[in-house]
């Protein structure tokens, strides 16, 4: 029972961890394509 809830948390805090290093990927990529661009 108590083995439950740690793997849920343990999972969204994989899921939101995931979501930060794609957000700022992302950032990156749009900064790199501006650089390009000049």
């Amino acid at each position: 029972m108590q083995k439950r809830p740690d793997l849920i948390f343990r999972l969204s805090l994989f899921e939101r961890v995931m979501k930060i290093i794609f957000f700022i990927a992302d950032k990156l990529s749009e900064k790199d394509g501006q650089d390009r661009n000049k």
